[in-house]
């Protein structure tokens, strides 16, 4: 994507004729905001918006975040919010985030089912489920990754060719990261610092590493004279097939021996697409947006090739040709599909990744018996929250202040202080913090509401004494007690249609 300016360039009414593509492509999801980076499993659909703010104070179309799109209804809800980008670009915050997700047989030791996501040189780290406040920075150390106008790549060596680390790339180069976040750099970029991007790696079957490079280094819609497919050789990237003057390579991706498929609204597809703008190209606030996939059964007879997509779609007037290829190396390639317009992220259906979290929250009368709390084998940090943590034995660490589990169950109720809405409030957030312990799914009003809370008690001790509760004044009780309705909802399972406590990680069955 060019971001040296915001370009008004006109559509053409040129149309691609006498075409005949593989694969056809469908909308998921049209409630999306400038998407960028996807990224399925064969349980869960994530994208992440917006590229940019729609102004230079900061303003967001739709809250900066990664999103996850419901398999069974279509709906589009915040997965986990990201931190506003350094970066600037014609006076607005702008990063391209795309996103790699562990497998199960990682090779790495990657913890299976986490999220990572770029942001310019910064790596976020999102747990299994997510959760609206769960992204955490990466700290890497070694080679520092560098990158321009918030432009990384990233996906997982699949097949042991760089010990299963994180694959990233900028203008800059080729980094390879491993699970406690050394950096190695491979090799360096066609022009760092410019604007030539290695827009995304990808691992083939005999275990050499293929990018594609848009070069933006001319008004030339990403066409410049090195853009193109490469791989790297040693430390060098050897350019295999040059779009300059043609098209701007956007991704790559090698089709698996046997592919993996998700079936959204009872379609099966076997990889997705971010479409940044159905009506413009080249803004950096998109007119219109959506999720596309294709669909599983397209895929058929492909394995072992590659698809590789580029950012404008035969009718923009900015690329020749389709905007899908079948690619087979060394130069071979076929016309797959067309999109519309400007796509930005594309990615197939990840295998043996495991499903999120999904086991349905259960109310505080359940957790009022201590031995449904859950066994842990390690502290669980709730939501990536400061001073939050669900501990081996079975105490709770909220807002920095650790409280055993005997003094908890006394808020419960059973308990001899659970007495008024305070209390009672109390107890929902507890119970709210057990539910996430346990592998329950997530809302946003819950989220939010925990952050809250552990936000107010940051610090500030519940108990002055054994079965005392501190004079913690009017603000702190006013924002539990505010909280009382939404934790209430969520630990109720409301709007998640699903039955009380199942699926559950609990000391013991629900009774």
């Amino acid at each position: 994507m060019r971001t040296s300016h915001i370009c008004s360039w006109a559509l053409t009414s040129a149309m691609l004729t006498g075409a005949v593509f593989a694969a056809s492509v469908t909308s998921i999801t049209t409630n999306a905001s400038g998407p960028v980076g996807v990224a399925a499993t064969q349980s869960q659909l994530l994208f992440t918006q917006p590229f940019c703010n729609t102004d230079a104070q900061g303003t967001l179309p739709v809250q900066r975040g990664v999103y996850s799109v419901d398999p069974t209804t279509g709906a589009v809800s915040l997965y986990a919010k990201l931190p506003t980008p350094s970066t600037q670009v014609s006076g607005l915050y702008c990063s391209e985030s795309y996103i790699a997700l562990a497998a199960t047989n990682n090779i790495g030791g990657f913890p299976a089912g986490t999220a990572y996501v770029t942001q310019g040189s910064n790596i976020y780290v999102i747990p299994p489920g997510g959760g609206i406040n769960s992204a955490t920075l990466m700290t890497i150390t070694g080679d520092a990754i560098q990158a321009v106008h918030g432009h990384t790549g990233i996906a997982f060596d699949t097949k042991g060719a760089y010990q299963g680390r994180l694959i990233v790339t900028s203008s800059f180069g080729v980094y390879a990261i491993d699970k406690n976040g050394v950096s190695t750099k491979l090799a360096t970029g066609l022009a760092p610092g410019q604007e030539v991007f290695l827009e995304s790696p990808s691992v083939a079957p005999n275990g050499t590493l293929y990018f594609t490079v848009e070069d933006d280094t001319t008004q030339n819609a990403g066409r410049g004279p090195l853009s193109g497919i490469y791989h790297l050789s040693g430390n060098t990237l050897v350019e295999d097939v040059s779009y300059a003057g043609q098209k701007a390579p956007e991704s790559i991706n090698f089709i698996p021996a046997s592919p993996c498929s998700l079936t959204i609204k009872g379609v099966q597809y076997g990889g997705f697409l971010s479409v940044y703008d159905t009506t413009n190209v080249g803004m950096l606030t998109p007119s219109t947006s959506q999720i596309d996939g294709v669909a599983f059964s397209d895929f058929s007879g492909n394995s072992g090739k590659a698809i590789v997509t580029f950012e404008y779609g035969a009718n923009s007037g900015f690329s020749t040709g389709s905007s899908l290829l079948t690619y087979t190396p060394p130069t071979t390639t076929t016309d797959f599909a067309n999109v519309e317009r400007q796509l930005e992220g594309f990615n197939l259906v990840s295998c043996n990744v495991p499903p999120p979290p999904g086991g349905c929250p259960a109310t505080q009368g359940f957790w009022h018996k201590g031995a449904n709390w859950p066994t842990v084998l390690a502290p669980v940090n709730i939501n990536g929250l400061p001073g939050l943590t669900y501990n081996v034995n079975k105490s709770i660490t909220i807002g920095g202040v650790n409280y055993s589990q005997s003094q908890l169950l006394e808020l419960m109720p059973s308990g001899s202080l659970h007495s008024g809405n305070y209390a009672n409030s109390l107890s929902q957030l507890i119970a709210a913090i057990l539910n996430i312990a346990a592998g329950a799914k997530h809302t946003a009003a819950g989220d939010n509401a925990i952050a809250s809370d552990n936000a107010a008690l940051t610090n500030n001790p519940l108990f002055c004494a054994p079965n005392v509760l501190c004079n913690l004044g009017a603000s702190v009780t006013n924002t539990i007690q505010g909280n009382l309705t939404a934790l209430d909802n969520y630990n109720s399972a409301v709007g998640l249609n699903c039955t009380e406590g199942a699926g559950l990680k609990t000391g013991k069955g629900k009774d």
